[in-house]
């Protein structure tokens, strides 16, 4: 699944500085073709009728905005249980292993939808650390499922150089109902946002990205008229 990976002290360098880190081009073209494949089997389980992959961003977009949110849960379901989010779990504990020269098991996984219009599925600035609390030693990862991920359908975008902020544990719940993400900003949040950079991640879907559990970051409203839809694979694990 992951391509052979040899700049380690290129990302050390990096991560410990800015605290994310884009590994170019190292997911492989099989694992690329099981996600997608894996999307259009997913959602055609909750629909009428079969979802063609030119179908995917309009679909998810049409179930979001009549709020069948319970059908999408449905396929997230499907999606993080199945066989090719496992494998990549598998080979990505044994990479965080390689990087930090750790032992990592299962923490959750997943997956982020970004849809055109919808709050619901988007998150204001956090930190990973707040949702963990009590475990100090964890890491986490994103990679495209479909589409790249820019500014234009809502990538996520970071405060470089916050992680080194700490945990910030003054937060507030800004969360809009039970059915949607759970947002826990910092008090502090605009006090960080004039202090650190904000970067966009850009992704191709052969990329993984890798933040610092205490980076501050979220993902971005999409306001692209095309790619109405944005699927982004989540690993995170824990020592």
């Amino acid at each position: 699944m992951l391509k052979k990976f040899k700049s380690i002290s290129s990302f050390q360098k990096k991560y410990d500085r800015d605290g994310y880190y884009i590994f170019k081009d190292i997911l492989s073209n099989r694992a690329k073709k099981e996600l997608t494949s894996l999307l259009v089997q997913s959602y055609s389980k909750i629909s009428d009728s079969k979802v063609r992959k030119d179908m995917l961003m309009n679909f998810v977009y049409d179930y979001e905005k009549n709020k069948k949110f319970d059908e999408l849960y449905a396929a997230y379901k499907i999606m993080s249980n199945s066989k090719i989010f496992k494998n990549i779990e598998k080979e990505l504990i044994t990479f965080s292993h390689y990087l930090f020269n750790k032992k990592y098991k299962h923490l959750t996984r997943g997956f982020a939808l970004g849809v055109k219009n919808s709050k619901r599925t988007s998150y204001d600035w956090h930190q990973e650390q707040a949702y963990y609390q009590g475990l100090d030693e964890t890491v986490h990862y994103q990679f495209s499922m479909l589409n790249k991920c820019n500014k234009s359908n809502g990538t996520m975008s970071v405060l470089s150089g916050s992680h080194k902020e700490g945990f910030i544990r003054k937060i507030k719940d800004k969360t809009l109902h039970k059915k949607s993400v759970q947002i826990l900003i910092p008090n502090n949040i605009r006090k960080l946002q004039m202090k650190y950079k904000e970067i966009f991640i850009n992704l191709n879907p052969e990329d993984i990205c890798i933040f610092h559990p205490n980076i501050v970051h979220k993902s971005n409203p999409t306001i692209s008229t095309k790619n109405k839809t944005r699927f982004v694979g989540i690993v995170r694990l824990t020592q």
